[in-house]
């Protein structure tokens, strides 16, 4: 899971960097090669934040599709709660889905 400041214009292509990086860091591509991802695009209740969203939609979609991975890109509200238990709802049915196959080993990764 990672979360985007979806109001914030200036830092948004910091945050896509930093997920690039991530979605291409060698330990996780070996040891968690079909890991799903999910990205809250936080404080969508903005007005600002619609064109982030759209562009952090198509630039996580080629990121995604360049590492094989699932992904989604959900528009949310951490001070309402809006969208988080469907965003959820569905990284747990997509690991859910792959079973064991999504890790190759039973070591935690963390990044932060």
């Amino acid at each position: 899971m990672y979360v985007v400041d979806a109001g914030d214009d200036v830092r948004l292509p910091v945050a896509l960097a930093e997920l690039r990086l991530l979605l291409n860091d060698p330990v996780l591509i070996r040891r968690r090669p079909r890991l799903p991802v999910l990205i809250l695009a936080n404080k969508s209740d903005l007005l600002a934040a619609a064109d982030n969203q759209r562009r952090l939609a198509g630039e996580t979609c080629v990121l995604c599709c360049d590492t094989q991975r699932t992904c989604r890109v959900v528009a949310s509200c951490a001070r309402t709660g809006d969208a988080l238990k469907h965003a959820f709802d569905w990284l747990l049915k997509q690991i859910a889905a792959a079973g064991p196959s999504w890790r190759q080993d039973r070591k935690p990764t963390w990044y932060w």
